[in-house]
């Protein structure tokens, strides 16, 4: 392992492990210690973003068979991606989609609860509005993510327009967040016949929503305790030892409140339930966060019951967006 600053570096070896920075610094200097002819065989992962600019330079100077592999829609992978590996653009060696992977038994499936409301999904135009709609707008979207009222919206004009854009990013109260938390520890999956919630995700969109998020839910269910519920983002101390604590099935927190942190690169097979409070504007990394709970989970149910798939709550019309 050529990364492991600990570990004797046996350039010789069979089986070498690397990172991309790691192997350009032993490439890019003049006394290298791999000539182009070291491996006959270089397995590339997360080929969609790696082989571009200078990790580039790392193809091109051995001399050896090529593998690519990532998870990336092929459809999503770059043209430049292609053309490194000698394809037609859109048009991979080999795919193996998610539903086959669901259809083979590696892999779970998903069912979606769309909980985008019509006003945020259209936005609006107030004098089209109902009377009802009309409430919602004067009520439940008339406090800014400061918590302060939005004087905007004290007086709204006739002509007064709003896209559901601008309505995702500006404004939501804490009525809002007591909603959410409300129908996940309601309508999700649960786990110990049914006395807790499953290992659950909710994806915030900034660190401000996300303490607000773990604020509310320890008002709500206090019964829980502090560790129940967790904010997990790189403002956070030991985030790393709270996401390895997440990963074990009987260890806290149930509820990891995550801003950007948890949306790829981690393995918690019991993530039972994600809630998208938060809207994702690229596909790649939607079906990325989507994956957080595909893993397969035996016996999460008691014995011989096992994880047969998992929930999605999108508050932010995420599935209609792709």
């Amino acid at each position: 392992v050529l990364s492991d600053k600990l570990a004797k570096k046996e350039l010789d070896a069979r089986i070498v492990f690397s990172t991309y920075q790691t192997m350009i610094n032993y490439i890019d200097k003049e006394d290298k210690k791999f000539g182009i002819g070291r491996f006959d065989l270089i397995i590339v992962d997360e080929a969609h973003r790696s082989i571009f600019n200078k990790y580039r330079a790392i193809f091109l100077y051995f001399d050896s068979l090529l593998v690519g592999l990532t998870a990336t829609p092929r459809s999503e992978v770059d043209r430049s991606t292609y053309t490194m590996f000698g394809l037609e653009d859109g048009y991979p060696n080999f795919h193996y989609e998610l539903d086959e992977a669901v259809k083979d038994g590696y892999l779970v499936g998903y069912n979606v609860f769309d909980r985008t409301s019509e006003i945020m999904k259209r936005g609006f135009k107030y004098s089209d509005l109902s009377p009802e709609e009309r409430q919602e707008i004067e009520t439940e979207y008339a406090i800014t993510m400061d918590g302060e009222y939005n004087l905007d919206y004290d007086v709204i004009e006739k002509d007064t327009e709003v896209s559901g854009n601008k309505l995702f990013k500006k404004f939501f109260n804490k009525d809002t967040i007591r909603k959410v938390l409300k129908e996940l520890m309601r309508d999700g999956l649960k786990v110990n016949n049914g006395e807790n919630i499953g290992k659950s995700i909710i994806f915030a969109p900034n660190h401000k929503t996300a303490e607000m998020v773990v604020a509310e839910f320890k008002k709500l269910y206090p019964k829980y305790g502090n560790d129940y519920c967790a904010l997990i983002d790189n403002y956070v101390t030991y985030a790393g030892d709270l996401i390895e604590r997440f990963g074990v099935t009987n260890k806290l927190p149930q509820i990891a409140v995550s801003v950007d942190m948890l949306d790829t690169g981690i393995d918690v097979p019991e993530v039972l339930n994600l809630v998208f409070f938060r809207a994702v504007k690229s596909k790649i990394k939607f079906l990325q966060m989507i994956g957080r709970g595909t893993r397969l989970s035996p016996d999460i149910y008691g014995p011989g019951l096992d994880k047969k798939g998992f929930f999605i709550f999108d508050y932010y019309d995420n599935f209609n967006f792709f």
